[in-house]
């Protein structure tokens, strides 16, 4: 496909996370019970993806800074910089931060939910969900939707605070994700040594082409991390859900197809 690299993903309880954590691992085998044990897919995985790709080919590990699972028994930051630096003897390129679990909430995204749960159950995967979840949020989302506005706002770097504790464990690159859109928090955040790179996604939908205007100091369609696209993750394209927002972003892509069109004639 002509990638630079290609990321593991070993975060936010899918599969290599339900190995990792002892919450989510209940095998008897050699893949449970002990941390070696439960790292012992990732490594395989590792493995045989480098061997096909070659020792100058980039992947990144994706990982928790903690699973978010309180009264369960999910990594903490500790046993995860573990995995890290074994990873990073396995020769990783370097890993990325993130935080949490399906379990854990809206760790993940943050921000305001009101789009989210209205998204989610009338064009999302609402109506997968087990009947108490569909009831709670067909009938009672404003409420739902007020608490988790309060228990997880936006703040642009939310996981810095774990991104720092590895960068000073490891000797790769560490890349922090979460709420980032602004070039002053970004730069920020490097310039600080708290991460050596940061990564991002909403900001990204909103506006495709936020790096650039990042470098050039433009200012093109800002994320509100209202989280309509995460809602409708998995049944409609991934694309900005905000009205407003969407409505700058097919006007900048407009622009861009007329500049584009111009140029090449």
């Amino acid at each position: 496909a002509g990638f630079d690299g290609v990321q593991i993903h070993a975060a936010h309880g899918y599969l290599i996370n339900q190995f990792l954590t002892p919450y989510t691992n209940c095998r008897t085998d050699e893949y449970g019970g002990s941390l070696e044990n439960r790292m012992r897919l990732l490594i395989q995985i590792y493995r045989a993806m480098r061997a096909r790709v070659g020792e100058d080919f980039l992947i990144i590990l994706k990982l928790n800074g903690t699973d978010a699972l309180p009264l369960r028994s999910g990594l903490q930051t500790d046993e995860l910089i573990d995995i890290a630096r074994a990873m990073e003897r396995e020769g990783i390129d370097a890993v990325e931060i993130s935080i949490g679990h399906y379990e854990s909430g809206f760790h993940v995204i943050r921000g305001k939910f009101w789009r989210f749960f209205r998204g989610l159950m009338r064009d999302g995967t609402g109506d997968q969900l087990p009947w108490p979840q569909r009831f709670i949020f067909t009938w009672l989302w404003p409420a739902v939707a007020f608490a988790c506005n309060l228990l997880w706002p936006h703040s642009e770097g939310f996981n810095l605070k774990y991104a720092r504790r590895f960068r000073a464990a490891l000797s790769i690159p560490v890349i922090c994700v979460g709420g980032f859109h602004s070039r002053e928090s970004m730069a920020a955040s490097i310039r600080d040594g708290l991460c050596d790179a940061v990564s991002c996604a909403r900001s990204m939908i909103a506006d495709p082409y936020l790096f650039q205007h990042l470098k050039t100091g433009v200012t093109g369609p800002q994320c509100v991390f209202c989280n309509a696209c995460i809602a409708r993750a998995g049944r409609q394209p991934v694309d900005c859900y905000h009205p407003v927002v969407r409505k700058e972003k097919d006007a900048l892509l407009t622009e861009q197809q007329i500049h584009t069109a111009r140029h090449s004639e």
